[in-house]
């Protein structure tokens, strides 16, 4: 929570408060304090919801991130990589499996040939 959302949320409560303490007979305060509490929670929900400019990613941190992922995926064995190296590859009796191995290398080589295409190293 920011500061600004603590101070918001204690005087939403504080005002709970004082709404619960108007007597009865002052209907109409009570309807306008009741108005102003909605609104008052309204804002305080949606000011979760809403992107704040102090968190979001700068523009090289995004890159940073997109490096590291793609490096720590690039690093990764596959299905040709342990069992004899080169084109090898070893069928499994299991369909899934081979599928699971296509898609896992796909994603390997393509993150490889993307960090590749940039002058980046995965190694």
């Amino acid at each position: 929570m920011t500061d600004e959302q603590i101070q918001m949320l204690r005087y939403l409560i504080k005002s709970e408060i004082d709404c619960a303490q108007i007597d009865g007979m002052e209907h109409g305060a009570w309807g306008w304090a009741e108005k102003q509490l909605d609104e008052g929670w309204k804002k305080l929900q949606e000011s979760f919801t809403t992107e704040n400019i102090e968190e979001k990613m700068t523009d090289t941190r995004k890159l940073e991130l997109l490096l590291t992922e793609l490096k720590s995926t690039a690093k990764r064995k596959t299905c040709y990589d342990g069992k004899g190296g080169g084109d090898y590859y070893e069928y499994s009796e299991d369909q899934d499996v081979i599928f699971d191995d296509g898609d896992r290398y796909g994603r390997i080589t393509f993150a490889r040939e993307l960090l590749e295409s940039v002058g980046e190293s995965y190694e």
